[in-house]
């Protein structure tokens, strides 16, 4: 028989659903959700997915008068409901709330939940023929827009076919690394990347320097060698439109 085994804390739940047996434990740093998985409750723990929501201030529910641009927020001590957990172990509702940095809108202080998905790897291969007119990041299967934490939340933005809205990862740090990409749940040929710039601030908006593509090979992000990069990129406030 299947077994199913929880355990509770204050900051994290693990758990394993059939057929799946695998064991999740969640934690979070704040402004990180962090998700771990392991084939026994002692380990060992590999971490294999982390959402960054950035620093504060936060955004809750708008109100038709604040004039805030949208729900985006982290919490605290984020945990998966076991009730909440589909019956194969692929499904489950991620709960956290917040109260402080609230930017504008209601914050979320209450019992707040969001669908988290999880499957195992599964080898693929390519079958895609390179095709300048099609859009991967809009047509592919599987497709996840990621980056290191954005400013307003609006992920929604990367693929949506529309070049005129702009989204940053302003999160009140200096970082020495920031990202923009997708993942796909399968392979694909890629021959060409095209990179569409949003808005340039006084104090940012731009890549300060080694801009570069990377890959995901073996469950690691490599960089890309021998491209083509055309118009050479500036690493200034001329990258883009002004605000």
């Amino acid at each position: 028989m299947a077994r199913r085994t929880y355990r509770w804390s204050r900051k994290a739940v693990s758990s394993t659903t059939p057929p799946s047996g695998r064991y999740l434990y969640t934690s979070w740093t704040e402004y990180t959700f962090e998700f771990y998985e392991a084939p026994e409750p002692w380990g060992p723990w590999r971490l294999f997915t982390t959402k960054d929501a950035g620093g504060y201030p936060w955004y809750g529910r708008p109100r038709a008068w604040s004039g805030c641009p949208g729900r985006k927020n982290g919490g605290y001590g984020v945990t998966i409901p076991s009730k909440f957990i589909s019956p194969d172990g692929r499904e489950m509702w991620a709960q956290s709330n917040w109260f402080v940095g609230n930017g504008c809108g209601s914050p979320n202080y209450e019992f707040s939940l969001r669908k988290f998905r999880v499957g195992p790897y599964k080898p693929t291969v390519a079958h895609n023929v390179p095709d300048a007119s099609n859009n991967l990041a809009r047509t592919a299967a599987g497709v996840t827009t990621i980056e290191k934490s954005a400013h307003f939340g609006h992920g929604d933005f990367y693929n949506d076919g529309i070049t005129d809205k702009s989204e940053d990862s302003f999160d009140g740090s200096h970082k020495a690394l920031d990202f923009w990409g997708y993942t796909f749940d399968r392979e694909y040929y890629f021959d060409r990347v095209v990179y569409t710039t949003g808005t340039m601030y006084g104090d940012g908006g731009w890549f300060g320097g080694g801009l570069r593509a990377q890959v995901r090979r073996h469950f690691q992000w490599t960089d890309v060698h021998g491209l083509l990069v055309t118009p050479p990129y500036p690493y200034d406030g001329t990258a883009g439109p002004a605000k």
